[in-house]
């Protein structure tokens, strides 16, 4: 497996000019055939000590979105601290989450200091999927569903999901660093969740033995802990990660973790291509700030977030 050091063409070309990416020494590497394209988000939330400057900005990350997949399928994941509080400003909806598009997500802090009930709401009211291998929602009542899911699994909780993207069998699941005393505030936690190391072995196991192609996770935990993860699990083509500040990426054996860092000021962009057991992969980290306009959509419903 080789990993291309530039952009693809791909980022240049969907972004329209609309963010500096930086200069491509030498001619352009020809266009991968039939790539697999994520777009990463995570930790929406900004902490009560960050400047008010330091805004979420799902509307511009939707227009970087709508740019990319307007050149072929793509992705849109969230790793997790989706759900909390922005300084000065309500809970983030899901309807906004839904606006935007988004594919699939997993579980953070912020998600188990939720009460279980209000979780569980937010999970049925989702349009996209919710990814956990180690962490289940606690209480004997169901995870309610919803009527107006478009597609398999929306408004629910998954371990994994397989699909077909650009004819390649794609794996992915979600895992959680369990919670600690602190993040719930001193109250009983909505997810109960197990070791992330053992499920992350049986979703990839699993997986595996279903004949995917391209194995990933969408993770909340440190950047230790994916890079062991990596390190462990050599079946593991890709970690898409939160749980940091600022933007993170680490390579092990030539795959890689990817963290966008907070408050959606950057997004992660990844393409892979070449088949199993000999994908390439390119990254780019896309930064978000005000040269981006605003997804209509998304802007018309962050007016519209009810209060909790």
């Amino acid at each position: 497996m080789k990993r291309l050091t530039r952009l693809t063409p791909v980022l240049v070309l969907a972004l329209g000019g609309a963010i500096a990416t930086g200069c491509l020494a030498g001619a352009p590497a020809p266009e991968p055939l039939n790539p697999v394209r994520f777009l990463l988000i995570s930790d929406l939330t900004t902490p009560d000590t960050a400047s008010a400057s330091e805004s979420v900005g799902l509307a511009q990350v939707a227009t970087v979105r709508k740019r990319i997949a307007d050149q072929g399928p793509l992705l849109f994941v969230a790793a997790g601290n989706i759900l909390g509080r922005r300084p000065g400003g309500p809970r983030t909806s899901i309807g906004v989450l839904n606006a935007a598009h988004l594919n699939y997500a997993t579980f953070g802090t912020d998600e188990l200091a939720l009460p279980a009930d209000t979780l569980a709401r937010r999970v049925a009211a989702s349009k996209f999927t919710w990814l956990s291998s180690n962490c289940t929602l606690t209480g004997t009542a169901p995870v309610p569903q919803n009527a107006a899911k478009d597609s398999a699994g929306a408004g629910t909780v998954l371990p994994w999901d397989t699909l077909s993207v650009s004819k390649h069998k794609i794996g992915i699941f979600g895992l959680t660093r369990p919670a600690h005393a602190s993040d719930s505030g001193g109250s009983a936690s909505a997810l109960r969740c197990g070791d992330p190391d053992s499920a992350a072995k049986r979703a990839i196991d699993t997986l595996v033995a279903q004949g995917v192609e391209l194995v990933v996770a969408i993770t909340n935990q440190p950047t230790a802990r994916d890079r062991n993860l990596l390190l462990q699990q050599p079946k593991l083509d890709l970690v898409l990660g939160g749980a940091e500040r600022d933007p993170q990426t680490a390579t092990i054996a030539e795959r890689h973790v990817l963290k966008p860092g907070a408050a959606a000021r950057a997004a992660q962009f990844v393409t892979l291509w070449g088949g199993k057991e000999k994908w390439r992969q390119a990254v780019g980290l896309v930064r978000i700030d005000g040269r981006l306009p605003a997804d209509t959509a998304v802007a018309r419903a962050e007016k519209q977030i009810p209060a909790d």
